[in-house]
């Protein structure tokens, strides 16, 4: 599994440690960061965990810079991908190459609800979304989704804050959900849940 991520050493180091518990399905394989000063993936380094700078502003053009990542993906022999607080557009060839193995973190239950709306609508409930990738922007099926309670004289920065914890439990479930074979993504493009016995 690899991992690419911009939100801190304590919530990367809960995923280090969640995957080194016995009896765990996965394994932390690679940490891709495009961020030189990345100071996550130093400490990632020290844990003994693989990880690559692979930087998009060094590219010529954005095929190169796939390209590049493909590459260091199979490098690794990884079978699985969690992008986090990764912001750039993948292309179709892209995707449709690690179809059923990219799942993507978003910081919200639907894509109208920002932290910042859900605060001005004064909903109760906020939380997060793990999902496959599919081409172009729109998110694919849904993983899971984890919820936040929204608290009386909750800020944008408190609920962020919880918001990033929630992210990092959902984050966790769904690779091992999909790691262990329970979720997976078949040709078809829908969803399968593997009954349990």
């Amino acid at each position: 599994m690899a991992y690419t991520e911009s939100n801190g050493w304590a919530k990367l180091k809960q995923l280090i440690d969640s995957t080194r518990l016995p009896g765990s399905c996965t394994r932390l394989g690679l940490i891709i960061s495009n961020k030189t000063t990345a100071g996550e993936s130093k400490k990632a380094a020290g844990a003994g965990i693989p990880t690559r700078v692979i930087d998009q502003t060094f590219f010529g053009c954005h095929s190169e810079f796939e390209f590049t990542i493909s590459k260091v993906l199979e490098e690794f022999s990884i079978d699985l991908v969690c992008f986090v607080g990764f912001r750039r557009t993948l292309s179709d060839q892209f995707v449709n190459k690690w179809k059923g193995k990219l799942l993507s973190a978003y910081p919200w239950l639907s894509p109208a609800l920002s932290v910042e709306r859900v605060l001005q609508t004064k909903l109760k409930v906020s939380g997060c979304t793990i999902c496959f990738t599919l081409e172009g922007c729109v998110p694919g099926p849904t993983v899971l989704q984890e919820t936040v309670t929204v608290q009386t004289g909750d800020t944008e920065v408190t609920l962020s804050a919880r918001m990033e914890d929630a992210q990092q439990r959902a984050v966790t479930k769904a690779l091992l959900l999909v790691a262990s074979g329970i979720v997976s993504l078949p040709a078809g493009g829908s969803i399968h849940w593997r009954a349990q016995d």
